[in-house]
């Protein structure tokens, strides 16, 4: 045993990172008449005592400045201002040498990969939560994400798995608060480290000759060039150190593209820190960035597309056959969207379509010492490393049970690491959505014993006539249930509520095995397995490609909605199909296309855009029959104004019904 201060100097002589897990004890409160929201937080409010107390002695320990740590909470601590799940990926550019993470306010799978991404070597990230004994049971504020309300008992699966990593890995040191002045922690022996040998600026040896071959390769007339990195390892170093050391382009011939702004935060920093006054290159959106290349192709000479594998592969398609000079940089085991359909397919397709590509690997971490065990640690629990399993199974297409999951590591593992082909934008927030949120259920096929394909589905409908009321009127839009609620609110199917839908959420195949029909035989299952359940409606919702809208009308599924605004990353509108399973259903459907039945829902919905918070696209057709005054008409020809906007529509209508009844 040794003491916190010896621990701080353990970790910074090593240069690898620990979690620190405290374990708050707190008095119970006594059951009461109060309402649950209430109990919960007189629970919170127990607790604030000694998660004070805990982080004033870290603080003291540690001695550090204020840029160099963090508190993750929805409540301030110890003096610290806190910052929410929400706001922490502004934070993602930077590095800290402590991270205090607030349980009580809940546990993000996404957040916390994301606070060990940003740990640097000689860190400690610190896991603040209820006993261990009681975790799985604490209403964790992260469940109202999920769909849950105060009062229900969710499984808490996820907890659960999650205390088995902390429970039995080297890299975290565990102890209670109530003797966090006594007795110390239990740390393991840490090695020697001997820093990267750091030339050029900010650069290990292995970094300066990525930067050294990038900057050659922008001086040929073309080139294609892939960074495969894990987190920690420079990426984003050498991207912005070499666009602001190159001198083969103007800055309005470069774009630099990712899922989300927020991801190249860093390069932009990498960039400033080595030229403040020269302009940075523009970034674009993967759907602006295709827009831009369609209608000036030659604006655009090189093109920089960091967490590749989060954006859609037609979409990469699209980009490296128009690029002169492309870059791809990705995290393959990383957080921010990690389909493996990019490592799998797309860049064998770019290796044949672009022989000048170069892969570029970087293999040693710069912000942490080779070997740390926390990143060993966070790969193995948060399923961010993708390692073939040896799995015998029983043959056949079968349900499996969550529960039982979480005892068999090797057939989660292989299960999850195939719903990630899936998506791409696949994170650690989808393992806790899977484990954890109403209504999943996991079906795989075996064939010769080997895992071949997942369908992950989710339960939806039979809401409340209340609820789907308020859905429909615009003035409620609660978590899951996203088919019903579409089909009322945007639709204005009033008794869409009232019908069982099971919606697939993923179907994964191997890639071996892909084309051969076992997504569309698993689908067939499924509408099997839904029948015998009595369930209305198989459905789905994705990004429009043509591929997929494709695949899902070969099934029997037909178009219900298309979205109205083009997605960002997509670059295409969301696409909502449905498949009747019941006669009753198949009949249902088919009456809503009956004109009594359109007239009616286009009467329930002037109603409700003109009183409640009905969207526009639903009314917008019969309002340009009418005649709008002057300065509201152009609202109609907006794709998505905002309520603000729409205010005096509605007020407008309002009268007009009002005049129409009297």
């Amino acid at each position: 045993m040794i003491e916190l201060i010896q621990l701080s100097a353990a970790l910074s002589v090593s240069y690898t990172r620990a979690l620190l897990w405290i374990e708050v004890e707190f008095e119970t409160p006594t059951q009461s008449e109060h309402p649950v929201e209430l109990q919960i937080e007189q629970q919170i409010e127990k607790a604030i005592d000694p998660l004070e107390k805990s982080i004033q002695k870290l603080l003291e320990t540690f001695s550090l400045d204020s840029d160099e740590l963090l508190l993750l909470s929805d409540r301030s601590l110890g003096g610290l201002k806190p910052i929410s799940r929400g706001e922490f990926v502004r934070h993602l550019g930077r590095s800290y040498r402590l991270i205090i993470l607030d349980a009580f306010s809940g546990v993000n799978p996404a957040t916390l990969a994301q606070a060990i991404g940003t740990l640097e070597g000689g860190g400690v990230l610190v896991l603040l939560t209820p006993p261990a004994r009681e975790w799985p049971s604490y209403f964790d504020p992260e469940y109202r994400h999920l769909g849950f309300e105060p009062g229900e008992q969710p499984a808490g699966r996820f907890i659960r798995w999650l205390l088995r990593g902390l429970e039995n890995s080297s890299a975290v040191a565990r102890h209670s608060c109530s003797s966090i002045n006594s007795t110390g922690y239990a740390v393991p022996e840490l090695p020697p480290y001997r820093a990267p040998e750091s030339t050029g600026h900010f650069l290990a040896k292995v970094q300066q000759q990525a930067v050294y071959q990038l900057l050659n390769s922008w001086q040929q007339p073309r080139s294609c060039t892939v960074f495969d990195a894990d987190r920690g390892r420079g990426k984003s170093s050498v991207l912005g150190l070499a666009l602001a050391l190159q001198s083969s382009f103007q800055a309005e011939q470069l774009a630099l593209c990712a899922p989300d702004k927020r991801a190249v935060v860093s390069i932009y920093q990498r960039f400033l820190e080595l030229d403040k006054d020269r302009a940075l290159p523009k970034f674009y959106t993967p759907a602006e960035l295709i827009k831009q290349m369609r209608s000036n192709p030659a604006s655009l000479r090189a093109v920089l597309v960091d967490e590749a594998a989060g954006v859609p592969l037609p979409i990469l398609e699209q980009i490296a056959a128009s690029a002169e000079h492309l870059v791809l940089s990705s995290t393959l085991h990383g957080y921010e969207g990690f389909a493996r359909g990019y490592g799998l397919r797309f860049l064998k397709q770019l290796d044949m379509s672009r022989p000048e590509c170069r892969r570029i690997p970087l293999g040693k971490p710069l912000r942490w010492a080779c070997g740390d065990q926390l990143e060993q640690w966070v790969e193995r629990y948060l399923l961010l490393a993708q390692e073939p399993e040896n799995l015998q199974l029983v043959d056949g297409f079968y349900e499996v049970q969550l529960d039982d999951l979480l005892d068999n590591e090797q057939l989660l593992r292989s299960i999850y690491q195939l719903l990630v082909t899936a998506h791409y934008r696949t994170s650690p927030s989808d393992l806790r959505l899977l484990l954890d949120a109403p209504g999943q259920r996991l079906f795989i096929l075996v064939v010769n014993r080997a895992l071949i394909g997942v369908l992950w589905v989710t339960e939806e409908g039979e809401l409340n006539s209340q609820l789907a009321e308020q859905v429909m009127q615009g003035r409620r839009r609660p978590n899951g249930n996203l088919l019903p609620q579409s089909l009322l609110h945007y639709l204005g199917w009033e008794e869409a509520g009232d019908k069982q839908y099971w919606r697939v959420v993923r179907i994964a195949v191997a890639e071996q095995h892909r084309r051969l029909g076992y997504a569309s035989s698993m689908l067939q299952s499924l509408l099997t397995e839904a029948h015998a359940k009595g369930v209305d409606f198989l459905g789905a919702s994705f990004a429009g490609h043509a591929d997929l809208l494709e695949f899902w009308h070969s099934c029997g599924f037909g178009i219900v909605r298309r979205g109205d605004s083009v997605d960002p990353v997509a670059a295409e509108p969301a696409v909502q199909v449905l498949q009747p399973v019941l006669k009753s259903a198949e009949a249902w459907l088919e009456s809503q296309q009956h004109p009594s039945q359109v007239k009616r829902v286009e009467e329930q919905a002037l109603q409700n855009f003109a009183y409640h918070f009905a969207p526009l696209k639903l009314v917008r057709d019969q309002l340009k029959q009418l005649n709008l005054p002057e300065l509201l008409a152009p609202i109609l020809d907006e794709i998505s104004p905002s309520n603000k906007r729409l205010k005096p529509l509605r007020a407008w209508l309002r009268n007009r019904l009002e005049a129409q009844r009297s």
